[in-house]
């Protein structure tokens, strides 16, 4: 199936050239055809979501169900499980009041790799030793929260170009992305994509790394406010005309961090250690290093010396002790740059046993309690070659599947 064409950037042009030759093989990045080392152009999915075939269901057809209920401003705070330990409901508060949605067959907990693991500790099921010191009895016990992943990332890898885009209007690109057009319809103001092996790379074929260009078209003061740093810190003397940025991907982080409950109240938020970067052997960070020289080599060929595309200097003064541009300024300025680019996974990691980290089995069952399931980016066992956005609908489509083998029937809604 074919997808619009985004307009791209003289420099994204550049980058087709050079995706052409002997570095990448192009493609589009949407289904079905997804090679190991590729260049693409990305889409946001909520504008083809029809021609994706992802749509669901709208208008009369949903208002129509009998089985389909929808609440919203409304939070769930406690999954209802009884002495023979089966999950019998959702406690959740809506307008100040507490209710108990009764159901009569499964439990599915869909919040998120946050969410699910926190939801199942105030449900008393998760680490006992944790649980028991916050005063939870413990149902079951889990390592529910021991597995958090995420895709570490770095950013401020600006570059300057001798040409000049131009930049529209936010009017303007508003009225493009509503006709179908323009940069607004590149995922995340992506628009490119580029998955990279680099020499760490364990298994063949498997790419480690991932680079994602993007046209510097934001104000440092906004840059600075999305990643949560200091402006000063971010491009100085930029030019959103004529600069890009690059943004390198983990796609297999060896770094494990992990979710606790701050207290028995839902409505604290838990307590969130991603552990980015604290591997014993500093095989993540050394994968970004080779990521970053590898995307210093991609841009010193002559499609982009025809650009004149050159690295910004970046003055990060907790980096000044080492020699610029060498391995030890590059995991200084890993080390001070680095994010997550928002895929948290594995907090309620998919197995065959508990002994062996699990806490749902490979059909979404949360192990020791019957009629529960956790269908979300959580069970994701190990760390995704790209982003979660794909799996995450596959993985829905399947658990709804486990659901249809033994649902049939409707849940009650009752205030306590």
């Amino acid at each position: 199936m074919e997808l619009p064409e985004p307009k791209k950037t003289q420099t994204e042009n550049q980058l087709s050239r050079k995706g052409k030759s002997e570095w990448f093989e192009l493609v589009q990045l949407h289904p079905l055809n997804v090679p190991q080392i590729v260049y693409g152009h990305s889409f946001l999915l909520q504008m083809w979501t029809e021609v994706l075939s992802t749509k669901p269901p709208t208008g009369k057809k949903v208002k129509n169900r009998t089985n389909l209920k929808v609440l919203t401003h409304s939070y769930a705070t406690k999954i209802e499980i009884d002495e023979r330990k089966r999950a019998v409901g959702v406690r959740f508060t809506k307008d100040g009041h507490t209710y108990l949605a009764k159901s009569r067959q499964d439990v599915v907990i869909s919040a998120g790799a946050f969410g699910s693991p926190q939801l199942l500790m105030l449900s008393d099921i998760g680490p006992r030793e944790q649980l028991q010191r916050l005063g939870i009895d413990v149902i079951q016990d889990l390592p529910v929260g021991e597995q958090l992943l995420d895709h570490t990332s770095f950013f401020n890898l600006n570059f300057a170009t001798n040409h000049t885009e131009q930049v529209n209007s936010l009017e303007k690109n508003v009225e493009d992305y509503l006709n179908g057009t323009g940069v607004l319809i590149n995922a995340f103001n992506v628009p490119v994509v580029v998955f990279m092996q680099t020499k760490n790379a364990k298994t063949p074929g498997v790419p480690d790394f991932e680079a994602l260009m993007i046209p510097s078209i934001s104000s440092s003061e906004v840059t600075a406010k999305f990643w949560n740093t200091r402006e000063e810190l971010i491009a100085a003397n930029r030019n959103p005309q004529s600069e890009f940025s690059m943004i390198g991907v983990l796609l297999h982080p060896k770094s494990c961090g992990y979710l606790r409950l701050k207290s028995k109240n839902p409505f604290d938020y838990p307590i969130i250690n991603p552990n980015w970067l604290s591997d014993p052997k500093d095989e993540d960070i050394d994968v970004l290093y080779e990521g970053i020289k590898m995307i210093l080599e991609m841009v010193d060929t002559p499609p982009f010396r025809k650009l004149d595309t050159r690295l910004k200097y970046e003055h990060l003064p907790a980096c000044k002790s080492f020699q610029y541009l060498t391995r030890d300024y590059w995991h200084c300025f890993i080390r001070h740059f680095s994010t997550a680019i928002f895929h948290p996974t594995g907090t309620c990691k998919m197995g065959t046993h508990p002994s062996r980290g699990a806490v749902v089995s490979p059909q979404l069952k949360v192990f020791g309690v019957s009629n529960l399931r956790v269908a979300d980016a959580s069970v994701f066992p190990l760390s995704t070659s790209g982003h979660t956005n794909a799996p995450l609908d596959d993985g829905g489509r399947k658990g709804c599947r486990f659901d249809k083998e033994s649902v049939n029937d409707f849940t009650d809604v009752v205030g306590k």
